[in-house]
């Protein structure tokens, strides 16, 4: 009656799973026949002691359950007492301090004098007393936003909405929405996909409205001196950062009158800023540089540099965090190594060089424990996996791709977690490279621009892919859709 029937996923087996697997860091399909363990020799080999018997899963699902209402229980005690204390502190409040001017009347001179001093004192310690308590609510709330993720409620998600994303899709060209511009070296849409920015060969940048693929432009800033060669907006601010060919790093902030002007200058690299990297809670920023190194920048009362990392031997091209965000992968020009950082307090440390037979400029996680990386005009692009028992990465799998003689830098890889696309820049293609079921990449669809010169960004949940290419010299747009079978 305990038993769990559930088909293979592998549909070319024709069985029920009999086990499943509860390791952790698995990025394997959790559910396998004794056929899949005959297939593939390295099924689970690496923490084959986390392999269960289907036969114990009902108990495993019943106890998850269990501990969740535990979990729910504690929650709501804590939730119960924040909000006791915070109906006591706002009483005291208007005990003290909101008392009727009338009743003044009644009070003796010195009692008098006691209020005023109580009022004089309160005029100060509100504005204190308010802001303890905002960073306090602030920290919290970026507490709650990490354990969200950690309990993988977007995966929960994905999973939720697997048939929408499994099915055939395509990055449709809007050519409506086209529009002539200069030479542009970086994009970059806002969380919303309402404001886009184009970074350009003068220095300048421009900002755009975006609405419904169309743009208007609203402004054109040009602090910097030359080319632009990265733009990233911040998703929990109104802010966002630009890197050049000038060597600094500005962040700009949108005033109420939604335009948009410097907020800080950082400086400290020797070379051009060649890409940035900002954390999921924007505490801190990466720059890596044509000076061999990468930066990381933390945000403080104001953004300082706090730790400088060396060990490439060309202009780093690539970074990429993982989902923990205490893990750092980086690539440079020329350098045929992948570099593994760890974050260690505020150092970062050097775990793995990676050794590669073609260096690359671009790479990034798709999995707390794998990530992507792109060969220098290569038909194939390499997928690391993290190995339990030897604490490194290692190439598990190559995938086709279209490439060409020729590829430029900027463009940096896209993973969309909740379409399971990887977008990658290859020479005169753009490769959208499909993550399906059972784990395994294909190249589904690859855009042919007739040219290596592409710049381009993606938006956060992959609805569009904003171009601009020597070629057509046109900023275009391509929409995310699904094809109807």
């Amino acid at each position: 009656m305990n038993q769990f029937l559930i088909p293979c996923p592998n549909l070319n087996h024709s069985q029920i799973v009999d086990t499943y697997c509860l390791n952790q860091a698995c990025s394997e399909m959790r559910f396998s026949c004794a056929k899949c363990i005959f297939d593939r020799k390295s099924c689970h080999t690496d923490h084959f002691e986390d392999v269960q018997s289907i036969s114990h899963f009902r108990d495993f699902y019943a106890e998850v359950q269990k501990d969740c209402d535990i979990l729910i229980t504690q929650l709501d005690r804590i939730y119960a007492q924040i909000t006791q204390q915070f109906n006591r502190l706002i009483e005291n409040l208007r005990e003290k301090y909101q008392v009727p001017f009338e009743k003044l009347k009644v009070l003796t001179p010195i009692q008098i004098n006691q209020v005023v001093n109580q009022m004089v004192k309160f005029k100060v310690q509100s504005k204190t007393l308010f802001h303890q308590i905002k960073e306090s609510f602030v920290s919290f709330n970026v507490l709650l936003e990490k354990c969200q993720f950690n309990m993988q409620i977007q995966e929960l998600n994905y999973v939720l909405k697997k048939k929408e994303v499994n099915g055939p899709f395509s990055m449709s060209l809007m050519k409506e929405n086209s529009l002539k511009d200069t030479e542009l070296y970086a994009l970059a849409l806002n969380k919303t996909c309402s404001i886009m920015i184009a970074g350009y060969a003068t220095g300048t940048i421009k900002v755009f409205d975006f609405k419904f693929g169309q743009f208007k432009l609203v402004q054109v800033l040009d602090q910097h001196r030359l080319w632009i060669n990265s733009l990233l907006f911040m998703k929990s601010s109104d802010c966002f950062i630009s890197g050049s060919n000038d060597q600094s790093i500005i962040v700009w902030q949108q005033q109420r009158n939604s335009l948009w002007q410097i907020y800080q200058k950082l400086e400290g690299h020797s070379g051009a800023i060649s890409c940035l990297e900002l954390s999921r809670n924007e505490d801190f920023l990466i720059s890596g540089s044509a000076d061999c190194s990468i930066k990381f920048w933390e945000k403080r009362i104001s953004w300082d540099c706090y730790f400088t990392l060396n060990g490439h031997s060309g202009s780093v091209q690539g970074l990429s965090l993982n989902s923990e965000q205490n893990q750092l992968i980086s690539c440079a020009y020329e350098d045929k190594k992948i570099i593994v950082s760890q974050q260690k307090g505020k150092v970062w440390i050097k775990i793995q060089n990676v050794s590669v037979e073609y260096w690359g400029l671009r790479l990034c996680f798709v999995k707390e424990n794998q990530f992507a990386f792109q060969p220098y005009c290569k038909d194939h692009l390499l997928i690391f996996q993290f190995n339990f028992k030897t604490k490194q990465f290692d190439n598990t799998k190559k995938v086709d791709v279209k490439s060409s003689k020729q590829c430029n830098s900027q463009f940096p890889q896209k993973w969309v977690t909740s379409k399971q696309i990887l977008i990658s820049k290859n020479g005169n293609f753009v490769n959208l490279i499909k993550l399906d079921e059972n784990g395994d990449f294909y190249c589904d669809q690859s855009i042919d621009f007739r040219t290596a010169s592409i710049y381009g960004t993606v938006s956060e949940e992959g609805e569009y892919m904003i171009t601009w290419d020597q070629k057509s010299l046109e900023i275009q747009v391509r929409q995310y859709k699904i094809e109807n079978k």
